[in-house]
């Protein structure tokens, strides 16, 4: 790395350690790269208290008392995320014994002591979204966490984080390029994923349906009725309920992430004409801007292939 391009991360650790937690700091002459609407702001003063950034600019004002880092001819910049990581996972990252894991969670398994948490952050990174593995269509729960070496693995959860479950399509889930040993597992096809996905969160919809009955019922009742029998308690369900919801968050290969919404917003379909339509096609059925490769080939006169 070119020694004049550091980040924040790299003047901190040049610094002596920290002897309280409430210590004001002031980054001091840097050339600061804020990404954000303040752009760069050469021979900048980043200041920081009680382990949040309070002031960035040319005229911050330095309290008598703060800890100066002398910054000149270096770039101060703000820490990397790493969206999709598997860091600091022990045991294993894949939950494979069943095509729908929602109920695992990263989080039961962070290990604090696992060096790459020391080396990532060497690199820059200070922030990670920790994910399940993608050997099913429905995996765990993530855990996003800050690089908080020396501390537990409780003290690394980025607490406020919004959370996640992590989904995958394609040839991970089918086992495309590798086989167990034993019998193969369902779905093996892109089918068969579409499927759990589809099932998955209609159960996901009744269990919800169940539990609101229950709390409109209970609610009815009052303080002095008779309390109604709840729902039978299903922590993959209870995972996948949250999921469902309008603002939640569910991480996959985003270019097709498309076809997880569509499974989920499945309906029946009206049944198929028992007449086939006539080939080739009529003026009144060729539309004049065909948009699907099926289309443009009926309005060329060429059969499409099968």
């Amino acid at each position: 790395m070119n020694p004049l391009v550091l980040g924040l991360f790299a003047v901190l650790a040049a610094a002596p350690a920290p002897t309280r937690a409430t210590e004001t700091i002031a980054i001091r002459g840097g050339t600061v790269i804020t990404v954000g609407p303040q752009g760069t702001i050469a021979n900048a003063t980043v200041l920081i208290r009680d382990g949040r950034i309070a002031a960035v600019g040319t005229d911050v004002a330095v309290p008598a008392a703060a800890r100066v880092i002398d910054a000149t001819g270096r770039y101060v910049v703000p820490g990397l995320i790493d969206a999709h990581s598997h860091t600091a996972v022990e045991g294993g990252v894949n939950e494979c014994t069943d095509a729908v894991t929602a109920q695992v969670r990263i989080a039961d398994v962070l290990d604090q002591h696992d060096i790459n948490i020391y080396r990532q952050l060497g690199g820059g990174v200070t922030t990670a979204n920790v994910l399940h593995g993608s050997c099913n269509p429905i995996g765990g729960q993530n855990a996003v966490i800050k690089m908080r070496w020396g501390k537990t693995a409780r003290e690394l959860v980025f607490a406020g984080a919004p959370p996640g479950v992590k989904l995958a399509l394609g040839e991970n889930p089918k086992r495309s390029n590798f086989r167990v040993p034993g019998t193969t597992r369902y779905p093996a096809t892109r089918m068969g994923v579409e499927v759990v996905l589809r099932d998955a969160f209609r159960r996901a919809q009744d269990y919800k349906r169940e539990w609101d009955e229950y709390d409109a019922k209970l609610r009815a009742a009052g303080a002095r009725g008779e309390r109604p029998l709840a729902p039978r308690k299903d922590l993959q369900l209870d995972e996948l309920r949250a999921r469902s919801r309008a603002r939640s968050r569910s991480t996959g290969p985003a270019p097709r992430l498309s076809r997880i919404s569509g499974a989920t917003r499945w309906r029946p379909s009206t049944p198929s004409p028992t007449t086939p339509p006539s080939w080739p096609p009529t003026a009144s059925t060729c539309p004049s801007t065909p948009t699907t490769t099926s289309g443009r080939a009926a309005c060329t006169g060429k059969r499409p292939r099968p």
